[in-house]
């Protein structure tokens, strides 16, 4: 019932481990078993090992949300190659690379150096917050996106998929430079920028003045944005933002997404993959229609309101 696809991708459900939120796959599969995703994105790699930001690097913030400055701390590519991968290559589901950098060439050359492992594709990160240099800025233009979606494209045989930031306002001239680049899909999005002030001691409660927010609060903010994407191209979006419940995923499902990426919700309940899948399926069951019949099955309030005035002017004749 849950069997579906993100562009090329074949997924056994929609339900997606999110990059950063899950490591490299390995760290949770004594809690619940991988094959619980649909796919995993890993943590981002950059071409040579990164140690992150100053800590504290993470603060919470109410209703289970979380305030990160992680830095994309990562190993590199031989890092990646000889302690990560071994440990995720059999997880029984596809595996997208997320891939970092501080300029468009380092984008290429993880591309490059990885592209003869079996994963499913590489999703660019253009948009993480919690960097000064590097992603953020390419992210920030929407020619910058294009022009390393063409380059990463053009070095790799599998599918891009980009992601997006939300800092930049309207998400759709981002979305069509990426896409017209060549990008097979979309991931709306990365964290919103925030801060979190300890007031005893005047300061960052983190490393740094401000960081990622993430969690169930920022869901109505994406949720408008994949609507948004969806509308106007209509296609392959992976949802990433604030996905706490089943209904949750059942909202981004109703506005377009293809998957659903869950990252914060980890940290507080591992095992929510599981809750979020049984529900899903229960939803559909109950309502007696697919996966795809649900997916962007959005009206308007304009075309709720016409058609129950047609309805109406219908059964008085």
């Amino acid at each position: 019932m849950l069997a579906t696809s993100f562009g090329s991708l074949a997924l056994a459900n929609p339900l997606v481990a999110a990059s950063g939120c899950y490591g490299y796959g390995s760290e949770y599969a004594d809690l619940v078993p991988l094959t619980a995703f649909g796919a995993i994105v890993s943590k981002g790699i950059s071409p040579e090992p990164r140690v992150g930001n100053p800590i504290p690097r993470l603060a919470e913030v109410a209703g289970h949300g979380l305030l990160n400055s992680i830095g994309l701390q990562n190993p590199g590519i031989d890092g990646f190659l000889t302690g990560k991968w071994p440990l995720i290559a059999d997880a029984g589901v596809p595996v997208l690379v997320n891939v970092i950098g501080y300029s468009m060439r380092d984008y290429v050359t993880v591309i490059e150096r990885l592209e003869h492992l079996p994963l499913a594709g590489w999703e660019l990160n253009v948009s993480c917050p919690n960097v000064d240099k590097g992603g953020i800025e390419i992210g920030a233009e929407a020619a910058s996106v294009a022009e390393v979606t063409r380059l990463c494209c053009a070095a790799t045989s599998k599918p891009v998929v980009v992601k997006l930031s939300p800092n930049q306002g309207d998400p759709r001239p981002f979305a069509e430079a990426a896409l017209t680049a060549g990008a097979m899909g979309l991931t709306i999005a990365n964290t919103y920028l925030g801060m979190s002030v300890d007031i005893h001691r005047r300061t960052s409660r983190l490393g740094r003045d401000h960081a990622g927010l993430s969690g169930p609060g920022i869901k109505p903010i994406t949720l408008r944005m994949v609507h948004q994407v969806w509308q106007a191209f209509h296609c392959p979006i992976m949802a990433s933002g604030g996905i706490y419940k089943w209904e949750d995923a059942v909202e981004y499902l109703i506005v377009g997404a293809s998957a659903l990426a869950l990252g914060t919700v980890n940290f507080v309940d591992p095992q929510r993959v599981v809750t979020v899948r049984e529900g899903l399926e229960r939803f559909l069951e109950v309502e007696n229609c697919s996966l795809g019949e649900l997916r962007g099955s959005y009206r308007s309030p304009q075309e709720v309101q016409a058609a129950l005035a047609a309805r109406l002017e219908a059964s008085a004749e």
